[in-house]
């Protein structure tokens, strides 16, 4: 698990928004592929076996770069995708770097940067990966950039055609490594949810605000709940302790917001 082997490399994924982040791992020399996303993703790689990537033509100007679409087929016509736009930049250069390489690991962590599985991944096509590769020259980048090479790759994967998947890169996952956190994910989708749902609470409401009970023994069902405070004003002069000055009653909770798994 990425998380306990690499915790320096966790923090700085935790810093950032879901798609594809590369690094090396300093303990063992093996090139890492840090996958964010919604775990559906992690359950089609484990069912499946593989993915896919496909270097996508964009223009920028008159000029001519690439982005990048890896997919993960739940549905050959629609399967889950991720748009990486790349330009001239460290983060594209470990990218490639890593989809370059025979073999490497693949780690998948939920939107919440919760580890869900790790792979052993094999590229079989990397040869001419990093033939197609440094023949490429990638621009310098800007939001607005990264919005229209977003869009265009959207556009472009949805109109892909059988010769553009033959020409894809088609990613192997070998060996599934001990401790992944998916397959409760998949037997018991509520209670093993139970984490990521308090953790979304708490990015709307205060975290002393959310609170988690733990499963009940009769039936191992659990609450999540969200409590919070209103300030009550009584403006009837007639209850007032003196005339004209509203009475003002204590704080009340309620809990507002609850949901069971």
């Amino acid at each position: 698990m990425l998380t306990v082997t690499n915790p320096q490399f966790c923090v700085r994924w935790l810093t950032s928004p879901a798609g594809l982040v590369a690094a090396l791992d300093v303990n063992t020399g093996r090139m890492i592929l840090a996958v964010k996303s919604m775990k559906e993703v992690a359950v089609t790689a484990k069912l499946r076996r593989y993915f896919r990537f496909y270097f996508v033509p964009l223009r920028a100007g008159d000029k001519t770069t690439y982005g990048l679409v890896t997919a993960f087929f739940d549905d050959h016509d629609e399967p889950l995708t991720i748009c990486t736009p790349l330009f001239d930049l460290e983060f594209t250069r470990d990218l490639l770097q890593v989809l370059s390489s025979n073999s490497f690991d693949v780690h998948f962590f939920n939107e919440n940067d919760r580890e869900l599985l790790c792979c052993r991944a094999e590229n079989p096509d990397s040869t001419r990966f990093r033939s197609i590769a440094a023949g490429v020259r990638f621009v310098p980048g800007n939001l607005e950039l990264a919005r229209q090479f977003h869009d265009d790759m959207t556009t472009s994967f949805g109109a892909r055609s059988a010769a553009d998947d033959k020409a894809a890169f088609t990613v192997k996952l070998v060996e599934t490594f001990s401790g992944s956190d998916l397959d409760p994910h998949i037997q018991n989708p509520g209670e093993s949810n139970e984490r990521n749902i308090a953790k979304a609470l708490r990015r709307s409401f205060g975290s002393d605000q959310v609170y988690w009970n733990p499963a009940r023994a009769d039936n191992r069902r659990g609450c999540i709940g969200v409590q919070r405070e209103e300030h009550a004003i009584d403006s009837d002069q007639g209850q007032s302790g003196e005339r004209g000055q509203p009475e003002s009653k204590p704080d009340e909770e309620e809990v507002c917001c609850c949901c069971t798994y």
